[in-house]
């Protein structure tokens, strides 16, 4: 079957789960099918989680970005954090108008649940917090696109946490 795919240049597609908090055991095998995908692929992430690890983030943005394949995402449920932002690296995304996403500079949570928001002045890389430059650029071109409103960016900026429904984000694409 597989020569006949490639003979007949079938173009397939691979349905993978993004859910619940982003870990790197729980991205194995999402990353390992964007390492080993080709371009008559297209992959669709289902993204439904609250967050997770930067580190992990950043391993499967990195495949994103070497992926031979067409990828793009479908928003249904949350899409905050770490997930918002593979949300932002896709090609194309469809978000479920009552979804709900959420934006913000990386933070560190302590074992009390005490919490440390990472100054954007600062460069941090790996496990504590991620590359700031990194989140700041991304911000800019979604303010950029017109997907965050300029009060949004600001409010990013002085380390709030920015909410969107999927409604709106949806009006803003269709604006872009």
């Amino acid at each position: 079957m597989n020569i006949l795919k490639r003979i007949f240049k079938i173009r397939e597609t691979i349905h993978l789960d993004i859910k619940r908090v982003i870990t790197m055991k729980s991205l194995d095998t999402v990353i390992e099918k964007l390492e080993n995908a080709n371009p008559l692929q297209d992959i669709v992430l289902h993204i439904s989680s609250g967050g997770g690890s930067c580190a992990s983030m950043y391993r499967l943005m990195l495949a994103l970005r070497y992926t031979k394949a067409t990828v793009r995402a479908k928003v249904r449920g949350d899409a905050c954090s770490a997930a918002a932002m593979i949300m932002t690296q896709v090609e194309s995304v469809d978000i479920a108008d009552d979804a709900s996403i959420m934006f913000h500079y990386p933070r560190i949570t302590y074992p009390d649940n005490s919490v440390c928001i990472i100054d954007p002045s600062e460069v941090v890389a790996g496990e504590r917090g991620g590359d700031i430059p990194f989140f700041h650029a991304t911000f800019v071109a979604l303010t950029t696109k017109g997907l965050l409103t300029t009060d949004e960016f600001f409010q990013l900026s002085n380390k709030k946490d920015v909410y969107i429904t999927g409604s709106e984000y949806n009006k803003r694409k269709e604006v872009a």
